[in-house]
């Protein structure tokens, strides 16, 4: 249980949770820094990943979310950062992204052990959830096309990874765990727009607009009905893919497997261009915006923010 806070001369603390693919680089690379030094302290993360150095405490408070190990620690030290006259914000779109340690809801719960008793406001982006859902699909290529249920439109409707495009269980779980006046939805398609009336609300002060200067930093190439992703495909993957197309059974595969291991360890090393997949065609996307009508009516009903389907 997380320890009792006291928020005497304690100020706010802001945290981003994404959604991924819903203009969070741009909030992380165009807005957040760019907010007056005077009034925030923007811990990160930072952008370009790679590149870019992140505060210790975004460390901390990053790694104790994503586990759910040493939060105790990790408050204390948010309590010392804390100013009265300062914000402190948090961006972190893979706290809501399952991993092989925790899942989005478990994440989500420890990061309400995390901020229980502070001051703080919890900011969600979304975005039209089948457009958000493809676009993810393509960020996730790479695990996604291991698996042997690898269509699209299966994955998003049935994988939990997909859930927090599904805007009815993933508010229903944020409601069950923070206050609904403290949860701020986000519309991706603002922001891209430079509309940021609804970060200013959430944030507790006015913005200048004319100073900041948004885009969409995570736009793909698109021809011909393919996307080209930034997964660079190897002789691997496209042995993989025509494994999966010939319906082998999945005991065959792992009995083969470790017999071809020196050839396979070669072969992942051949590259073959970048991984091109093709887009949704017109009516899969109108059978998922469909089957999410009632996800979004949620969504509309708790937070005003609508998504036609």
């Amino acid at each position: 249980m997380a320890e009792s806070i006291s928020l005497l001369s304690m100020g706010k603390i802001v945290v981003h949770i994404g959604l991924p693919k819903t203009a969070t680089t741009t909030l992380q690379m165009d807005v957040f820094p760019a907010l007056p030094e005077e009034r925030i302290t923007y811990l990160g993360v930072c952008q370009p990943r790679e590149s870019a150095v992140s505060t210790e405490l975004y460390y901390q408070f990053a790694q104790a979310v994503n586990s759910g190990l040493g939060i105790e620690e990790v408050r204390r030290s948010i309590g010392r950062a804390l100013d009265s006259s300062r914000t402190l914000i948090i961006s972190e779109e893979m706290f809501t992204v399952c991993t092989n340690v925790s899942t989005w809801r478990q994440k989500l719960g420890f990061l309400q052990q995390m901020i229980a008793g502070f001051d703080y406001e919890l900011i969600v982006t979304v975005r039209e959830p089948a457009a958000a859902l493809f676009s993810y699909y393509c960020e996730m290529f790479p695990w996604f096309n291991h698996e042997r249920q690898h269509s699209f439109v299966g994955l998003a409707l049935n994988d939990e990874r997909m859930e927090i495009f599904h805007y009815g269980k993933l508010t229903g779980y944020l409601l069950s765990l923070f206050d609904k006046e403290r949860i701020h939805v986000i519309k991706f398609e603002d922001i891209i727009a430079g509309d940021l009336s609804a970060l200013a609300l959430a944030l507790g002060f006015s913005l200048d607009a004319d100073g900041i200067s948004t885009q969409d930093r995570n736009s793909r190439n698109k021809a011909s009905g393919l996307v080209e992703l930034k997964h660079e495909r190897t002789m691997q993957d496209v042995i993989r893919e025509k494994v999966l197309s010939l319906g082998i059974p999945p005991w065959l595969v792992s009995r083969v497997k470790p017999m071809l291991s020196w050839p396979l360890s070669v072969i992942s090393k051949i590259k073959v261009g970048k991984a091109r997949i093709p887009k949704p065609s017109d009516s899969e996307m109108a059978m998922l915006r469909a089957e999410l009508r009632e996800e979004n009516l949620t969504l509309y009903k708790n937070f005003g923010v609508k998504y036609e389907s």
